[in-house]
């Protein structure tokens, strides 16, 4: 600053220059703005957009995990728990079951038609061990009716014996 206050410039030249690059400056400054704020508008709507486009194939795939899910039930996870119920009454002894979903093409038909070839083989099983039960039963009460013929023979046979022998001993008795 000078002691005497006296400048090259005086305030109105100094105004007149001025003023006019603050101005502009102030224009630009608008302009930087407006252009900053049209910028953070079209982000902030295309972040809009993103998100809803987000959400919606995040509601798409939870609806495609839900019809998911209830199809595995549908389709696996309930009929091999009827399978497991089968196998266990079939495990049980119970061969009156009905084998279900044995008329599916899948591997749970493949599963069921096996599991109508077990309980027919334990059908069988049954139906051949009541038989040789049967048979054995037979064959036992055969052999006690044998053993008693066998028995009441030697009690004949015994007394036979005894009579020749009581005959014998009278016969050398009086022989003698």
């Amino acid at each position: 600053a000078r002691s005497d206050r006296k400048y090259r410039i005086s305030a109105d030249e100094l105004a007149n220059a001025i003023v006019p690059a603050v101005q502009t400056f102030f224009v630009v400054r608008d302009a930087a703005l407006t252009e900053a704020a049209e910028r953070a508008g079209v982000a902030r709507d295309g972040a809009l957009a993103m998100l809803a486009l987000t959400g919606l194939a995040v509601l798409a795939l939870l609806g495609v995990l839900a019809g998911v899910t209830v199809m595995l039930r549908r389709r696996v996870i309930t009929p091999l728990a009827t399978l497991t119920e089968v196998v266990g009454n079939l495990a049980a002894g119970r061969h009156d079951v009905t084998i279900p979903a044995s008329d599916r093409a899948d591997e749970i038909g493949a599963m069921a038609g096996s599991l109508q070839v077990f309980k027919e083989a334990l059908i069988a099983k049954k139906t051949a061990d009541e038989s040789a039960a049967v048979e054995a039963d037979a064959k036992i009460k055969r052999g006690q009716r044998v053993d008693g013929v066998t028995r009441a023979f030697e009690a004949v046979i015994g007394e036979i014996v005894n009579v020749v022998s009581s005959a014998s001993t009278e016969l050398e008795a009086s022989a003698g």
